[in-house]
């Protein structure tokens, strides 16, 4: 079976989906390995398996993207470079190898011909940074195994353990993470399935420099390496007005446009129902009469707004599901509004966090500005006209 990768639009089901081929194969008695990057999509899938099964069949593993390298890949092999241990990761929030961007001495990934475990490791823990590179690294290399007539390598073994490979939230992988995965195509007869979706990088696995990193880049390499591509461009979470304004921050870069698959709005919810612009006046009566989500860029914006209101940064909302959601605009944002799409799509990052901010909304999704929105459909709230005198 070819390998797939499967685009999912925010709210299109991407882990019913991912679970169902899981549980398929597993009751056709193959083994899957589920990987993904964070610990909360872990949870969800896991969360999710046990409502559709009842427990985890024992087909099926769940692991992290740094476990899987970790324990799959490089302790089984890991004497080929180092005769220590290697315990666990280090998680590092930037280039560990770098010091004000220069260079620090000793790092260098080969010393007087010999791999330098500095360059690798710190304290007998993996960098984060450049642990896919050490995966490929020692994928390359393989090992000589007992016995005179044995080879073994990691790709092999993987083979003979899955039948089955899930890589979801595929968009937070880089660089050496797809390395990786193009040793896996190339050398293992197991069948991959790829699931995420660009628009929603927030996360990535590494601070290193190798490509793909971009979203384009990625996606592209997807089809570079013919990939079966599976465009689920539908939401079962968000109404129609909220999918066409989501359309609207990647615009630019021939996405299909999102259909709307949501259930009916039940009664009581339906009075207020699409986009709004609500000005600051109106902050406190559209807060009391709709109770939102607040949605912010992170803990400083607008702490007096914030005080006593459920707030949750764009980033940790990822994942999440609300009725209702208020966003505080950055001032890239306010230029989107504005019809000004330059400066949000300058910063990839800020364009993504965008679109997951929108798409965490089921019925009603407002921005707090004092501005004329210019977009379609985007229409200032007034308390009197809803009701509130």
């Amino acid at each position: 079976m070819p390998s797939r990768f499967v685009i999912a639009s925010a709210g299109a089901g991407k882990t019913t989906t991912l679970v169902g081929d899981a549980l398929e194969a597993a009751e056709a008695n193959r083994t899957v390995l589920i990987l993904t990057y964070t610990r909360n999509n872990q949870v969800e899938v896991i969360k999710k398996i046990r409502e559709v099964k009842g427990h985890i069949p024992d087909k099926i593993r769940v692991k992290g993207w740094f476990s899987f390298l970790l324990e799959e890949i490089i302790r089984p092999y890991q004497r080929c470079f180092f005769d220590q241990r290697i315990s666990n990761v280090q998680f590092d929030v930037s280039d560990p190898h770098k010091r004000d961007r220069y260079s620090i001495p000793g790092r260098a990934e080969i010393i007087g011909g010999r791999v330098n475990s500095r360059h690798y490791l710190v304290n007998g823990k993996a960098h984060t940074t450049y642990i896919s590179k050490l995966a490929v690294k020692i994928c390359q290399k393989r090992k000589q195994g007992r016995g005179r007539a044995a080879t073994y390598d990691p790709i092999q073994r993987l083979s003979a353990i899955y039948d089955l490979i899930i890589i979801d939230e595929v968009q937070d992988l880089v660089g050496w993470d797809f390395s990786l995965i193009e040793l896996i195509l190339s050398s293992c007869p197991v069948e991959l399935l790829c699931v995420g979706d660009f628009r929603q990088t927030i996360y990535q696995t590494s601070h290193a420099t190798k490509n793909p990193r971009a979203s384009l880049q990625k996606k592209q390499w997807f089809l570079d390496k013919n990939f079966e591509c599976i465009d689920e461009n539908h939401s079962y979470r968000c109404i129609q007005m909220i999918c066409n304004l989501a359309d609207l921050v990647h615009a630019n870069e021939a996405y299909k446009p999102t259909v709307s698959r949501a259930a009916p709005v039940p009664d009581g919810l339906d009075d207020h129902v699409g986009a709004f612009s609500v000005r600051e006046e109106d902050f406190p009566a559209y807060m009391d009469r709709y109770n939102p989500i607040i949605l912010r860029w992170d803990v400083r914006a607008r702490p007096d707004l914030c005080s006593g209101h459920v707030c949750q940064n764009f980033g940790e909302s990822k994942g999440s599901t609300y009725d209702r959601v208020l966003i505080l605009p950055t001032t890239s944002i306010r230029q989107f509004l504005l019809g000004n799409f330059g400066p949000i799509r300058s910063s990839e990052k800020a364009l993504n966090k965008l679109y997951v901010a929108i798409t965490r909304a089921r019925y009603s999704v407002a921005f707090l500005t004092n501005d004329a929105s210019r977009l379609d459909n985007l229409p200032i709230w007034h308390p009197a006209e809803n009701g509130d005198l």
